[in-house]
């Protein structure tokens, strides 16, 4: 566990205490926008430091005069939110030991989003609205603002600098956010995907640097923080490269990345701003129903890549939406309104870049094989189009609201050049154990997935025939032309067993000796254990034969 983590789950293990019968989902919008505030005070102070250190080595003019000419603008270009002296922490600080914390926290957010760029903070208003006296108690209020203040602020202020103050409370952001989105709370899935599966598709995507990523159903933004991690992490040099060769101007306007989301949910979409501003982007996000209005019309066919959970097997009425027969986005077919599931694969194609836009979309397994006669038609074009590179099927129990059977649909729009096989891809036995109804997906299983479709994409799986069974790392799988996925198959379903590919592989495929525990009717699984430990023993047994046999000769 890192240190950031360390402190993520004190600061985790308080909250709870403090959090009580409330709601988790609710207690998150009121403690979060108290961190966030803390966030920004602290880095706008940091920022102002090294601005007014910078101009009076420049023009030798006093501190207080240049901090007295600072303004918004001046912070507002770099990403950095300002923070009139009046709206930063210390005064929330000062207002809890005189009693009007409430006050003190409204008059501090009103004041920063009057005080800022509103076309580059547009979600900020929203983040304090349930810090109220109806939500919380001031006792409680009081201890989060004490605890922030210790924990994250006091025990660790001297190692924080303006270069590492997004590390330290991004990593913190991430641990509560993925805590709490965790299995006791039945709201968590509508915002919430649990980090392996996201950095599985992120991996399977490779994003590259400086490019356009979209979410049409963005919840609290953790495809765009692990896509940018992926980033900077795997990309690190090329970035730094790109950075040493910009002039001072470039520099601050310099992005790893652009995010556009869309999320319905209000309260959702300002801890998905703010967790992306404490990640040091600052996103382009819309608020409202993405079939009713969708944002970002002026990216549709520019958009790199997308990574979008949408809500599984959504109805919608009808009623509400009057223009949905006519609606541009449904490129192959009008969507069935009974089940949404191919209206999001329509929505989220439309949007990808003509010339090599890629798409990641988890959805229930329901959406590649519903008998419904719309979805059918609809998915029947989608396959003659080629847009789909692989179909991989995960195994149940990676949410926490759902114990679904997922799938995820890998597209890739290209007017040049379309794919001519499908990879259909089993992993229904995958996944460690978190708790008895939570699993994850490791970062070995990621890598060995990853290792196949990527051999795939390049044409190395391939040299037994388009129609062989594949077995690898607990997986099957089966490379098939378009031809070959229609063929006796008039539902155009797209589930492995469609294909004659296990959905339920015998663990004594590619077994791995040390993960099974002795359990009650576990009995079989051991046996095959003990068979494949002494399979060494065996082997040396009969060498040690063949040697004597010889001897004798």
């Amino acid at each position: 566990m890192t240190e950031n983590d360390q402190i993520g789950k004190s600061i985790y293990d308080s909250l709870e205490q403090i959090r009580g019968k409330l709601e988790p989902t609710r207690f998150r919008d009121i403690f979060f926008p108290l961190f966030f505030l803390l966030f920004a005070s602290k880095k706008f102070e940091l920022a102002e430091k090294k601005e007014i250190e910078t101009k009076e080595k420049l023009a030798g003019v006093s501190s207080y005069i240049l901090q007295e000419a600072l303004n918004s603008d001046t912070f507002n270009r770099q990403g950095i939110l300002y923070i009139p002296k009046k709206a930063r922490w210390e005064q929330i600080v000062e207002a809890d030991k005189t009693g009007s914390l409430f006050s003190a926290i409204s008059s501090a957010f009103s004041m920063i989003y009057n005080e800022n760029d509103k076309n580059k903070f547009n979600n900020f208003e929203f983040l304090f609205k349930e810090i109220n006296q109806s939500n919380v108690s001031a006792s409680n209020l009081s201890l989060i603002v004490n605890l922030f203040n210790k924990k994250i602020w006091i025990d660790n202020k001297d190692n924080i600098t303006l270069e590492n103050i997004d590390d330290h409370f991004g990593k913190i952001y991430e641990y509560l956010i993925y805590h709490y989105g965790d299995k006791t709370n039945d709201n968590a899935g509508e915002f919430y995907t649990p980090s392996s599966i996201i950095d599985l598709l992120v991996n399977f995507l490779d994003i590259q640097p400086q490019k356009k990523i979209y979410d049409p159903c963005c919840g609290s933004g953790g495809m765009f923080i692990r896509s940018l991690n992926y980033i900077n992490k795997v990309y690190k040099d090329d970035l730094e490269k790109k950075k040493r060769a910009l002039n001072p101007s470039e520099f601050l306007e310099f992005v790893p990345a652009e995010f556009y989301g869309q999320e319905i949910n209000q309260n959702t979409i300002s801890i998905c701003w703010s967790g992306l501003i404490i990640n040091g982007i600052i996103p382009k996000l819309g608020n409202d129903d993405t079939f009713k209005n969708y944002f970002h019309q002026d990216q549709v066919g520019q958009i790199d890549y997308v990574l979008a959970n949408p809500p599984f097997n959504l109805t919608l009425n009808e009623k509400e939406y009057p223009s949905w027969g006519s609606d541009p986005r449904w490129i192959f077919l009008v969507p069935s309104t009974k089940n949404a599931n191919l209206a999001w694969i329509q929505h989220i194609y439309y949007y990808l870049r003509k010339d090599g836009g890629k798409a990641a979309v988890i959805l229930s397994k329901d959406s590649a094989s519903s008998p419904d006669s719309i979805d059918i038609e609809t998915r029947r074009k989608i396959i003659e189009s080629g847009c789909i590179q692989a179909m991989l099927f995960l195994p149940e129990n990676l949410f926490f609201n759902t114990g679904i059977s997922v799938c995820v649909w890998f597209l890739k729009r290209d007017v040049n050049k379309t794919n001519d096989k499908i990879l259909i891809l089993s992993y229904p036995e995958g996944g460690e154990s978190e708790s008895k109804k939570i699993s994850y997906l490791t970062p070995s299983e990621i890598k060995n997935l990853k290792e196949i479709y990527f051999k795939y994409l390049n044409g190395q799986l391939e040299k037994e025939g388009s129609s062989v069974i594949y077995k690898q790392y607990k997986c099957e799988w089966k490379i098939l032309t378009i031809e070959e996925v229609l063929t006796d198959n008039p539902d155009c379903s797209l589930t492995p067993g469609t294909f004659n590919i296990e959905e339920n592989i015998d663990l004594s495929e590619d077994l791995e000796v040390d993960e099974i525990p002795f359990e009650p009717g576990n009995e079989e699984n051991v046996l095959l254990k003990e068979i494949k430990e002494m399979q060494p023993w065996l082997k040396e047994l009969s060498e040690s034969k063949k040697n004597f046999d010889d001897f004798l000769i």
